[in-house]
Formats: C-alpha cells, structure tokens, sequence
C-alpha cells in the first residue's frame, strides 16, 4: 500500500500504459479522498507528465501532506485526451502516517 507521512513532502510518481499517449493529455487530476470527501486535488500544472517514461508525477507540500487525517484514504487519476478521449486509474489505498509535531517547518 502506498503511504504518505503528514508534515512531508513527498512526490508520487504514476506509471501509466503504453498505449495512451502523455503527450497528447489536456487535462489531468490527481486526487485524494478521506471519509468520502475530497481532501487534495491536484490539477495539470502541478503534475509533472513525462511521455518519455510513460509517468505522471505529482509533488505535495508540507501543508497539503498536513491536511490529511492519519488513516487510510483513496488516490486517483483521471487524465483528458485533446481528442477528449478520458482515463480513469483504478483507486489505490494510501495509507497517512501521522507525525508527532504538527505544522509547517
């Protein structure tokens, strides 16, 4: 299962199929949900898409990781073609790992 630690700022790193082409996305939504309800959303120019690699890279600061609640949440990315082709990645569990001092350093 994937995790994040609150307070950090990691960097999820997406591997995508072969037969959809990064080059040609106009849009793209990293997301994350706790409880059912939408925490984080990341959109296009916060994601990194690597069409050489086949990747789409998303960064989370300190305060976006800190939003989060310890305990599980769902991760998931939807990405829009120019010919408005439109992908949906299964959701994947992540698991939030509490930090003993809360706040930005």
């Amino acid at each position: 299962m994937l995790s994040i630690r609150r307070g950090t700022t990691p960097t999820i790193t997406i591997n995508i199929t072969d037969d959809i082409d990064l080059a040609a996305i106009d849009a793209a939504y990293v997301s994350i949900q706790q409880d059912g309800e939408d925490v984080l959303d990341k959109g296009t120019s916060s994601l990194v898409i690597d069409p050489s690699s086949h990747t789409i890279a998303v960064d989370f600061t300190q305060a976006e990781t800190l939003s989060l609640a310890e305990g599980t949440g769902i991760i998931q990315l939807r990405i829009r073609l120019e010919n408005q082709e439109a992908y949906v990645s299964a959701a994947q569990m992540i698991l939030v790992l509490d930090v003993i001092r809360d706040g930005v350093i």
